[in-house]
């Protein structure tokens, strides 16, 4: 049985985000990767990766790949065996507007520049999250598909329709997401939900006045509350994906960075909290049963390259 060290990426983790995408990609190997792995999990935020007899290190993705997220992996040239990354995000929050040449970027917009520190180090092929980091990595030579994020692959058992809307917080402007959500529930039943911690303090103290839940380290519980809604209002990433992977409709109003050009590509317009109030007639089923199917076959490419080397 081979060994891997896994660069656990909850365990000082306050975004719930996280505990996501790290349940779908554990439930994605054990669907699509059928040699037995030994897997050692390791807190990634700290900042020693541990030493070892491993076949490697196993990068889950994430916002991974983007020096100073998870400081472990800062450190990727001093261990003595190769590390390899499934779905892995370059986060900016300025997407450049450049010309991609090779090994360097002709800018005509204010942004960050990529840097490559932690995927020059990678090995196999590298998955890409989002079509920014893809088309970064690729054209700077790096051996990468487009893998899209495992939570799109969520099992759809279980699902159902409760007749309710469930907010699904975005971060800051809580008074204003606060007010909307009060709103909304004047007409339908409304069920706040928190991404991250301290969030419901901050959502209470704003005055929201219906129920809300938070994560209490049941992912499967946590994930339900998407399953069973009818409409599904979202401001971040991982409360838009796994409503999509459900079969939802849904509307996003979060952030628009690289992380995002995802849902791009999927098709979701990014919304401002003043349409919210229309969510009946914007929120939408994204049904791009194609470019999943696209997603699904390169991310397995991706974990054979990764796990049935010899």
């Amino acid at each position: 049985m081979k060994s891997y060290l896994y660069a656990n990426f909850t365990e000082s983790s306050t975004n719930y985000g996280n505990y996501i995408i790290d349940f779908a990609t554990k439930e994605f190997l054990k669907k699509n990767i059928t040699a037995p792995i030994n897997f050692t999990e390791y807190d990634s935020f700290k900042d020693v990766i541990p030493q070892g007899n491993f076949d490697g290190l196993f990068i889950p993705g994430c916002t991974m790949l983007t020096p100073g997220e998870n400081r472990s992996l800062d450190n990727l040239s001093q261990i003595s065996f190769k590390s390899y990354c499934l779905a892995g995000s370059l986060w900016y929050s300025n997407i450049d507007k450049n010309f991609l040449v090779k090994k360097r970027l002709i800018k005509y917009s204010k942004g960050e520049m990529p840097n490559f520190s932690i995927v020059q180090d990678l090995s196999a092929i590298i998955g890409s999250r989002d079509s920014y980091t893809y088309n970064v990595l690729k054209n700077n030579d790096f051996n990468t598909l487009y893998t899209g994020c495992p939570t799109l692959f969520l099992d759809k058992s279980d699902i159902k329709d409760n007749n309710y809307v469930l907010f699904s917080f975005g971060r800051g402007n809580y008074y204003k997401q606060v007010s909307i959500g009060n709103s909304i529930s004047k007409k339908h039943r409304v069920i706040g939900i928190c991404h991250e911690d301290g969030d419901m303090e901050r959502l209470l103290a704003a005055g929201w006045k219906n129920p809300i839940v938070t994560f209490h380290n049941d992912i499967e519980l946590y994930l339900s509350y998407f399953k069973n809604a009818s409409y599904i209002i979202s401001g971040r990433l991982h409360g838009i994906l796994p409503s999509i992977a459900f079969g939802k409709k849904c509307m996003y109003f979060g952030t628009d960075d690289t992380r995002t050009t995802i849902l791009h590509d999927i098709g979701v317009p990014i919304y401002k909290l003043n349409d919210l109030k229309n969510f009946k007639d914007l929120c939408c089923v994204f049904e791009n049963q194609n470019l999943f199917d696209f997603f699904k076959s390169n991310m397995v490419k991706v974990a054979h390259s990764i796990f049935d080397k010899e």
